[in-house]
């Protein structure tokens, strides 16, 4: 069998092969089709962030240039808003001022306010003609002058103060609350020029020789750090009430004052050129040893980004530019702006990479089924090919077989005839002969009945004629017409089948019955044959049993004895004659009957097969 399937074999492994080479080749063409569209996508997503990069760097800069004068004003004027500024000088923060006060609780300087304020004060000095011992004694000039109204004295004493003031330098811690103090009794006691009070309080005074003064609310701020932080509370209070009271602008030295104590910024080191530090919140440009920044809002800044490039139609409504977060754990860490990560959301992009995808797995799929359907017609072409070889061996053996089982009863047939020809009727030895003739012609008669029964099945060509069956009619005379089939004595039992009835074609039924019997009697080494048919209901069906006590069927054979044309090995070693076609017929009538046959128990002491039969209800 092998040697005629070989050339088919070849045929169509070498084609199967040579699709498989090509079905790969297509495969390997999609994935780089696959490939290069991703590649394609994250190209246009990579121009994109350039462009977002480069405009963010564009309007950073424009930021910076814009607060470089905020900031040269910031380092003159504590009253500049220093929030947003940035400026490190020889690793010093200048802005944001750092917010610091005196370590602990203690408030000399309210003490000191306080006992200056009072004019029966009497803060004495233990410097007696120290700058601080004038001071102390022009305070009293000054506070008499008021107090007697001498207006030329008063702003004579007053001259004479700045003009100390300026010529001698005395601890803020002094200097500030003597002149808060000597300032809130003036205005107190008398209505103070309004110019006066606004250059002294807030804007400062210009001397000669082109010294500044620089206004109580600025010395304030810019000495806080030597007063404790209740002391600079007090302080803050007293000139808030004093700039209000003469009606003198001081919001933004409330702001400033208020500011939370904070320590310097962890500004990283060795920063060159400009970048991003602090989380993205400052924008810095180093300039040698000096770096100045600006903080910035990222968030509205990549806002204003994407819009503009949504209306140059290079984003659609639904995409967004975001900044990538810092790696965990590295808050501070330095982003240069030329490498600054962004990230173009998108839903767009989604959908680029899920239809690439998808296209990609139907290609795949396709490919695969491709290859799955050569490979079926290929194991069709084989097996079909094989079936064919194996239809022809098996018409042949068939007709071997028949031609067989025909020679042998018909030589019978003639040498028995020879036989009684030459001997007369009146010795006793020739009796058996007549019978032997018989029973040969009967067991002829049934294989060739059987042939045609299953040709005429097979072609469709029997039309069925249900009626109605007496199952024990129809047993009537089956043990005679089985006894042909072994030289063994058969006993046909019946269960209890009288008054059973089925519908069906009598002549298919008994052909059915007399087939199982058969079988029964042909595979069996026992003397005498038992047969068993009995019947029973089973819901809406009739199940007819066929029990014999013969030598079983093994479990690899249990399906195939159903097939046409097979035989199963002879365990008997009797040499089983019969065409192969009995079980395979016996299937087809209960098919055609609407019902099926099937092997309920088979073992060593016999088998037994069970026929169901729809009932009419």
């Amino acid at each position: 069998m092998l040697r005629r399937l070989l050339p088919t074999l070849l045929v169509f492994g070498g084609g199967f092969l040579a699709l498989v080479w090509g079905l790969a080749t297509l495969q390997s063409i999609f994935a780089r089709e696959r490939d290069q569209a991703r590649a394609g996508v994250r190209a246009r997503r990579t121009a994109l962030r350039q462009y977002a990069r480069q405009a963010l760097r564009e309007d950073l800069g424009r930021e910076l240039t814009g607060a470089r004068p905020v900031l040269k004003k910031g380092l003159a004027d504590p009253l500049v808003d220093d929030r947003r500024l940035l400026l490190i000088d020889q690793s010093e923060q200048l802005l944001p001022r750092p917010v610091r006060y005196r370590p602990g609780k203690l408030t000399p300087a309210k003490t000191l306010y306080l006992k200056l304020r009072d004019p029966n004060g009497r803060p004495t000095s233990t410097e007696p003609g120290s700058p601080w011992d004038q001071r102390l004694k022009l305070r009293r000039r000054f506070m008499n002058a008021v107090i007697a109204r001498d207006t030329s004295e008063v702003e004579a004493t007053f001259r004479d103060l700045l003009t100390h003031r300026a010529s001698f330098v005395i601890t803020s811690t002094r200097d500030l609350p003597y002149m808060l103090a000597l300032i809130g009794f003036f205005n107190g006691r008398s209505k103070p020029d309004p110019d006066l009070m606004r250059r002294l309080l807030r804007e400062g005074f210009t001397l000669g020789r082109g010294q500044r003064m620089r206004s109580l609310q600025r010395s304030l701020l810019v000495q806080r750090a030597r007063f404790s932080a209740p002391d600079f509370a007090f302080l803050r209070e007293r000139l808030g009430a004093l700039c209000r009271a003469t009606g003198v602008t001081h919001d933004d030295f409330l702001s400033q004052a208020d500011a939370q104590a904070q320590p310097p910024l962890v500004i990283p080191r060795g920063l060159t050129g400009s970048a991003l530090i602090l989380g993205g919140r400052y924008f810095v440009q180093a300039e040698g040893p000096t770096l100045r920044g600006v903080k910035v809002d990222l968030h509205r800044m990549l806002a204003q980004i994407t819009d503009r490039m949504r209306h140059l139609r290079l984003l659609t409504p639904q995409d967004q530019i975001t900044a990538r977060s810092p790696p965990p754990g590295e808050p501070t860490a330095v982003q240069p702006v030329a490498g600054f990560a962004l990230k173009v959301e998108s839903g767009r992009w989604k959908r680029l990479h899920r239809d690439i995808s998808r296209r990609y797995r139907l290609k795949t799929l396709l490919t695969t089924i491709s290859g799955l359907l050569a490979l079926v017609i290929v194991i069709l072409a084989v097996v079909f090919q094989h079936r064919k070889h194996r239809y022809l061996e098996l018409k042949s053996d068939f007709v071997a077989s028949v031609s067989h089982e025909l020679r042998t009863p018909l030589a019978s047939i003639r040498l028995l005839a020879e036989t009684l020809e030459r001997r007369t009727s009146g010795l006793e030895n020739v009796r058996e002969y007549p019978g032997r003739i018989v029973r040969d012609v009967d067991g002829l008669t049934f294989l060739v009945e059987n042939i045609l029964s299953f040709n005429r099945l097979d072609k469709g060509r029997w039309v069925i004629r249900p009626r109605t069956v007496r199952l024990d009619e129809l047993m009537e005379g089956m043990a005679e017409d089985l006894e042909v089939a072994t030289a063994a004595q058969v006993d046909v039992r019946e269960g209890d089948l009288e008054g059973v009835t089925l519908q069906g074609d009598p002549e298919l039924v008994r052909l059915l019955l007399s087939n199982l019997g058969r079988n029964g009697c042909l595979y069996n080494n026992r003397d005498p044959v038992v047969l068993t048919f009995d019947a029973a209901k089973r819901g809406d069906k009739l199940v007819i049993s066929v029990t014999d006590n013969g030598v079983g069927i093994p479990v690899g054979e249990r399906e195939k004895i159903f097939g046409e044309f097979y035989r199963p090995k002879d365990p008997t070693g009797r040499g089983v004659r019969g065409s192969g076609l009995g079980l395979a017929m016996c299937r087809r009538i209960m098919t055609l009957h609407g019902g099926a046959i099937r092997i309920a128990d088979t073992g060593p002491e016999g088998t037994t097969f069970e026929l169901e039969f729809p009932q009419e209800s």
